[in-house]
């Protein structure tokens, strides 16, 4: 039996489309955009400014010559140029992959091969997932190191 296509809904260029997958891979994958009509406020269509940008902004760090400034907005680290280019954002670690490191590390300081649950763990990773699942970790300082190349 043939299994039915997979729909993607995605937006593009503030336009919404969707695209039918089909499970075969030789298939072609057909895309059509969704006409969207909008019947509440004009208001709502309109561009909107923050009053207050800097209650988003935790901290920001000045790079040693100058080229870039490091910041922290709302949990995520980005850099950008000061007067050119885009700002780039950097993913926070991964917390199952902190976590094995530290296991690991604390595996080879007691020289041990065997699966010796470590302490602190499991409370670590339930603290990171909050207990309900995964949610992205947030970062709070991106600062610039002495040599002005790692964040």
């Amino acid at each position: 039996t043939e299994s039915p296509p997979l729909r993607v809904a995605f937006v593009a260029g503030g336009r919404l489309f969707m695209s039918e997958l089909a499970s075969d891979s030789s298939a072609a994958c057909t895309t059509k955009e969704i006409a969207v009509q909008w019947t509440g406020a004009k208001s709502e269509l309109e561009r909107r400014a923050v009053d207050e940008p800097s209650e988003f902004l935790q901290d920001w760090s000045l790079h040693p010559e100058g080229l870039t400034l490091a910041t922290t907005i709302r949990g995520r680290a980005f850099t950008m140029g000061l007067w050119d280019g885009p700002a780039l954002s950097y993913p926070c670690a991964d917390v199952d992959a902190v976590v094995d490191a530290l296991e690991e590390a604390f595996r080879e300081k007691k020289n041990t091969t065997d699966a010796t649950p470590t302490p602190g763990a499991a409370a670590l990773r339930h603290v990171a997932t909050r207990a309900t699942g995964s949610f992205a970790p947030r970062a709070r300082l991106a600062s610039y190191l002495w040599d002005g190349k790692r964040l």
